[in-house]
Order: C-alpha cells, then structure tokens, then sequence
C-alpha cells in the first residue's frame, strides 16, 4: 500500500494512513444472451408500439432475454447523458426510460387461466373429463358475465375450456373453488411480490386478499371479484417477468424455479469468484396428473383447430401457450392489452416466455392476432440452438468384448461382433436448490449438468371457502382471437 502524510504549514503531522492502490474490476457474467436479446428487440420494434418479451430457461432459472419497447441507446449514458438528450428520453410519450417487461404491473389476463384450472384439479373441484355448461354468458347476482366470444360453448371439459380461452367455464369453476385456494396458488407461482432480480424499480404486482379489500374496498372478496379475479381481471396486477416466472412454474408442474440473471462473478484474470448454481424458489403442491392436463390443454391452443393462439406455432416442436386480451387504464381511453405466454417444448419443457403487445387507446386487439406471432418470429429465428438444447442427450451405451477376436482385434465371426447394451439409468439427480459438486468454469462454457426436477409434493388440501355475497363489478368481454 501507500502511506500518506498531511502537514499543518508549520511541520505539524496531522494524518498519517496506508492506503491501498486501486485495481482493476471484476467482470460480472449475465444469463442475458446477446443474440437473443437484440432479435427479442428487433422483433418488438416490428410488431409493436409499445411492448415487452421475456425468456426464462426453465432448467436453470436463467433470464435468457428481457426487452422492452420502446427503449433507448444505453451508449447514450456513457461516460454521462447530455441533459438534451435525457430531456428528450423524459418528456417522450413513449415512455422508453421505463422498463416495461419488470417495471409494468398489468392484468395478467387469460393467460391466468391454467392456474385457476390446475389448482381446480389439484383440489378435486373438477377432474379431467368433467363436462360444465358454458352459454354465452352467466348471471352473478345482479350482473351478467359475458364470454368473450358472446357465443356458447356448450358442454365442454377443462382442455377444451383452456384451449377455447371460455370465460363461462372459469366463472363457474373459480367460484366453486373459491378466491383464497387459487390465489394461494398464483402467490406461490411468484405473482403478487419481486422476483429478487437485482432489478431497480421491479413492480411487485398485486394478488388480493381479503385483507386487501377490506382495507381499500371496504368488503371480503365477492363472488363477482371471484368470477373477475378467475380470467385475470379485477384488482389484479402482475409484469411480464412475473407472468413467464409462472409459466416456468407451471412448465415444471413440481417447483417454481428461483431466477437468475447474473450467473458469474470473475476478477480481472478470469477467475471465477461467484458461481451461481440452479435453485428452487418454492414448492408448487400441485398434483401432478393436474398438471399434465393443463399442460394438455395449453398445447391445445396452439395446435388444435379450435385454439385461440394458432399464430405462435413453431415448425420444430410443440409449443404450449395461453392467449390473454385485458382490459388496461381509464376507461376513457378504452385501452387493451395482448398477451401470449407459455412454454415448449410439451415434453420436459425448456423455456417459458412472456409476450406482450400493449394497444393504443380504443385500438381492437386480441392475443391471438397481436402478441402470438412475436413468440413464433422469435423463436423461429432461432431454431437451429433451440433444436440442440432440446433434443435428449442419447443413452449410454456399454460395449461387451468378445474373447474371440484375433491378436489385432478383427472380429472372427459376424456373431461374435460386440453388442451394445443399453445403461440402466439411475433417478439421483439433485433437487433444485442443492449445490452439485462440480468444479467452477469461466464463461463462457457449455453446461450440460441438469440438476434433475423434485419429486412431486403432495397436492394441498382445499381449504373451506368464506361464505360471499354477490354484488361485483361486471366483467366486460374481450376478444381472444379472429375467429
């Protein structure tokens, strides 16, 4: 170090101190991947005004890309922004300066629905081949709730209800199960609090209880906010980065993944200080059949003829998602929000996604037409990668030597060729969230160690419902899609 001395005008010691020289910074790497991140803007500067699209590798809880639109130059704030040009980034309508994929709080919309199934599953409120009447619309105490097709649907089971995106069938069904088992559920998919991102200014979103209520209403949840809250309305708020962190959830059926979006911490020689390893946010307590159907009905509404977000459909794999149309601001401005959510592949889904296309005022919009093709424009131009990451690794194979080779290992007889025997495979993989011992690797590397997914929890048992009287809101019907 070096030591420093300060001295009054007349000889006099007055400081004495060692001090150190200053080094070089440490490098930190980002789960952000550069490629993905630029196409994920190029794609929300085709198709939107205003918007935003998230990543997540389901796997490890990497944020693979985050962008939002509009957005601005970060070159710009290098060494320091003009105050012309922060003047201009201010004052723009547009708003680019706030982050709209962790910094906006919007109903989640439609793309709510799988909770509300999954946890009707789990708690035995319907099972799979349950038939529901679903008319056009419902009448809940004093209010009609519409569908958003304003047509019937007629006797129709869960798969089919997701698939079809059915206002009516969620009506009914989230009554039945009640605000408090289906909320409980949302709040464990990570919706209503931060992710832990190291994010300035993430929105928190909003899943209400009846605390809540009674604090700002003046009253417990009624049927009518049930019936609201069961399609992703009412006083309910969540952001992008929320609604991919729960379809991450969802995609793994068992936990919700913990989120990263700093995987290393390296000092100015490469060396790696900081490794941070895959982890489990919390248990889901989700019954694992239940979610196999939900996984079944969401892979319906891309591929089935009668599913509302056909748009989003990849050449290369299957594709699970749900479409959302939301009614956003005053109702002077008529505002509405699309959204496309989900994940692929159907079997040991990899990455989960958040699309959203945010409308101007009175503009007609449905998440089929407008934020579906963002996800298939986005992943379509990666599918090369994508194929790669997805396909299962072949098995290991063990060969068996014969005795009856010669001196230089020519086999003798066709019969006596080396056969190759399958390896049994043994279930001893990690739970998320336990540190693997392998050794730490700069980046950027290859990382093929998966930790394996938890075993499945029991299902939580439904809890008795309060008793509500009805007297809600109405819930406005919006489009899903052009049909």
């Amino acid at each position: 170090g070096l030591l420093r001395k300060d001295y009054e005008s007349d000889g006099t010691l007055v400081l004495k101190k060692y001090s150190k020289r200053p080094r070089p910074g440490g490098t930190v790497v980002t789960t952000l991947d550069l490629d993905w991140q630029l196409h994920a803007e190029k794609v929300l500067k085709k198709y939107s005004d205003r918007g935003a699209f998230v990543v997540i590798d389901i796997h490890t809880g990497e944020v693979m890309a985050m962008a939002s639109r509009p957005s601005f130059d970060l070159n710009d704030f290098i060494p320091y922004i003009s105050t012309e040009k922060y003047a201009e980034l201010r004052d723009d309508p547009g708003t680019p300066l706030f982050g709209r994929a962790f910094q906006g709080a919007y109903p989640p919309a439609s793309t709510f629905k799988p909770i509300v199934a999954v946890t009707a599953l789990s708690n035995g409120e319907v099972d799979e081949w349950s038939l529901i009447d679903c008319p056009a619309k419902i009448k809940i105490g004093n209010h009609w709730f519409h569908n958003w097709s304003k047509s019937a649907e007629g006797h129709i089971d869960v798969k089919r209800a997701i698939a079809r995106s059915c206002n009516p069938w969620f009506y009914q069904v989230g009554i039945k199960t009640g605000p408090s088992a289906f909320l409980s559920a949302a709040r464990r998919l990570g919706f209503g609090s931060k992710t832990g991102l190291p994010l300035v200014g993430e929105a928190e979103g909003l899943i209400p209880t009846n605390e809540w209520m009674r604090k700002h209403h003046k009253r417990n949840l009624m049927d009518g906010d049930t019936a609201n809250l069961s399609i992703g309305q009412g006083v309910m708020l969540s952001s992008p980065l929320q609604v991919a962190q729960g379809m991450a959830g969802i995609a793994n059926g068992t936990a919700l993944p913990k989120l990263r979006l700093v995987r290393q911490m390296q000092d100015v020689s490469g060396r790696v200080l900081v490794s941070n390893n895959p982890q489990r946010r919390n248990f889901l307590n989700l019954d694992p059949q239940a979610v196999h159907v939900v996984h079944e009905g969401m892979m319906q509404v891309v591929h089935a003829g009668y599913g509302t977000g056909k748009r989003a459909k990849l050449s290369y794999t299957v594709l699970c998602g749900k479409t959302g149309t939301a009614q956003w601001g005053p109702k002077s401005k008529e505002q509405r929000l699309a959204w496309f959510a989900g994940f692929f592949p159907l079997e040991n889904p990899r990455y989960a996604f958040a699309a959203l296309y945010e409308g101007k005022p009175g503009e007609r919009l449905s998440g089929g037409r407008k934020a579906a093709p963002m996800v298939s424009a986005f992943f379509e131009h990666f599918q090369k990668d994508i194929k790669k990451a997805i396909t299962p690794p072949p098995k290991a194979m063990v060969i068996e030597e014969d005795e009856d080779d010669d001196e230089e290992g020519r086999i003798l007889n066709i019969e006596d060729a080396p056969r190759a025997i399958p390896v049994e495979e043994e279930d001893e993989g990690l739970l998320p969230g336990e540190d693997a011992p392998r050794p730490l690797r700069a980046i950027p590397v290859e990382e093929d160690d998966e930790p394996a997914p938890a075993p499945p929890a029991p299902p939580e048992p439904a809890r008795p419902l309060e008793p509500v009287a009805p007297a809600p809101p109405r819930a406005l019907p919006v489009e899903e899609d052009d049909e």
